[in-house]
């Protein structure tokens, strides 16, 4: 089955089409405003991970599977600013 721009075809007659390609529209956004938040959550926490060198997919396998792991990436970014100087507004002491 392949879904094209304008269409959906399939290669096989005894094949359904794929939901949402009944009527050829095929939507890859989000639906709902929360699926915008999550959608963002989730983009900014990929950003995040790859700015510090953590491999996102490992990041959230080991959030959702409860491992923990892998240090936070709030406790990440501490460190991080630890080694710059950022003045008095950093200090978490």
């Amino acid at each position: 089955m392949e879904c094209g721009k304008s269409r959906c075809t399939t290669t096989r007659p005894n094949w359904e089409r794929a939901p949402g390609c009944a009527n050829g529209d095929v939507s890859f956004g989000p639906r709902t405003r929360e699926g915008a938040k999550a959608w963002d959550t989730f983009m900014t926490l990929a950003g995040t991970a790859t700015k510090l060198g953590v491999s996102f997919y490992h990041y959230i396998h080991d959030r959702v599977s409860g491992a923990y792991q892998m240090p936070a990436l709030a406790d990440l970014i501490e460190e991080r600013a630890k080694g710059l100087n950022f003045g008095a507004s950093w200090n978490t002491s």
